[in-house]
């Protein structure tokens, strides 16, 4: 029976400003899962095949292959391998001295723990490049601390471009045709780049979905006008980009839990209540 679990360790001093403390692999089985615990330090999960959802205390996150989540120093988490599709990961604890800056430098955070490799999956290639390697000395690991590091770093400064070139101009068109029911393709074409391209970059940029991104500014905007201003509810409707009313109605109640009147009723300014 194939291994499924491994686990290799350095037993160099601890006296380092980036250390490598440990790194392995695991080949889940369906639904296998840890359960909520906490580490010491760093640990970032590289998947390779299959999915797996990752939940911290505030959110959950799907977690595809060429994907990662990192685990901040005792922060409760849990993750489960996916039932149809188990996963196989690789991970690496790693800490140092001031190593927290170092991560917050990276693009890494607690409200963005999951983030994608490079293209040329170099994150992904260095961390199999030592699992397969298995056991080796501590100053071959500490000589491979500030290999990943240094991708690491990259990553982030690719990451930077990315928003730059992409993300931002594409903030600036949803908010400046925020009258118009804009869609995914209208982003991606206006920046004249693919649809999933722009999809892959924008979540993992933004921690969401272009599409529910554009589809909750809508509704902000919206909750916006029903608060403070006295217009009727049909222009409401057609200034976030519904011709039809009772489509807007449907899905402000879908997000907020209650027809636009009632939330005009239960928080609106005195002065604009009433005046559907």
């Amino acid at each position: 029976m194939p291994t499924t679990f491994k686990t290799y360790y350095n037993h160099e001093p601890r006296d380092y400003t980036v250390r490598i403390n440990n790194y392995g692999y695991r080949s889940c089985t369906p639904g296998f899962s840890p359960g909520y615990v906490s580490r010491k330090h760093y640990v970032l999960h590289y998947i390779y095949e299959g999915e797996c959802i990752f939940e911290t205390d505030e959110q959950s996150y799907r977690v595809l292959p060429g994907q990662m989540f990192i685990i901040s120093p005792g922060k409760i988490y849990n993750y489960t391998s996916d039932h149809e599709k188990p996963c196989t990961y690789r991970w690496v604890d790693i800490s140092g001295h001031n190593f927290d800056k170092f991560v917050s430098a990276t693009g890494f955070s607690l409200s963005k723990p999951v983030v994608c490799d490079f293209d040329d999956m170099r994150i992904g290639n260095l961390l199999k490049e030592m699992t397969d390697k298995g056991k080796m000395s501590g100053k071959e690991i500490n000589g491979y601390s500030w290999l990943l590091a240094d991708a690491i770093c990259k990553k982030e400064k690719a990451s930077q471009g990315v928003w730059e070139k992409y993300i931002e101009p594409a903030l600036e068109f949803i908010i400046s045709n925020s009258e118009r029911k804009t869609t995914v393709s209208d982003v991606a074409d206006y920046l004249n780049i693919d649809r999933s391209y722009l999809s892959r970059v924008f979540n993992e940029c933004m921690g969401i979905s272009i599409k529910k991104y554009i589809y909750n500014y809508h509704m902000d905007i919206a909750k916006s006008f029903l608060t403070y201003s006295d217009l009727p509810i049909r222009d409401i409707a057609i200034a976030v980009g519904y011709d039809d009313p009772l489509d807007f109605t449907k899905a402000f109640h879908r997000t907020y839990g209650m027809s636009p009147s009632k939330w005009r009723d239960e928080n609106g300014m005195a002065v604009f209540k009433n005046r559907n």
